[in-house]
């Protein structure tokens, strides 16, 4: 019965480990996932902030020829662009 026990006993240990792994890797992947979102929505707004100063510039330059819908516009497009961290 002793023998029995023990099997029974190792049975189990090697189940705890194998969760243990799997919780941990599903935790980095979810603060790697977390990380790169967090990045490429810094990265959308500096790419917006730069190209709304120079859309602005180019306005500026050609005396307000760009209307304020295409500027809007322009803007919309590059906000929804995809961003490849």
């Amino acid at each position: 019965m002793i023998f029995f026990h023990e099997v029974h006993e190792d049975c189990f240990k090697p189940t705890a480990i194998t969760t243990t792994i799997t919780i941990t890797i599903v935790t980095i992947a979810t603060i790697k996932i977390k990380a790169t979102t967090a990045a490429i929505a810094t990265i959308k707004i500096t790419a917006t902030t730069t190209a709304i100063a120079t859309i602005v510039t180019i306005a500026t330059l050609t005396t307000m020829t760009m209307t304020m819908t295409t500027i809007t516009v322009a803007i919309a497009i590059i906000a929804t662009t995809p961003i490849v961290a």
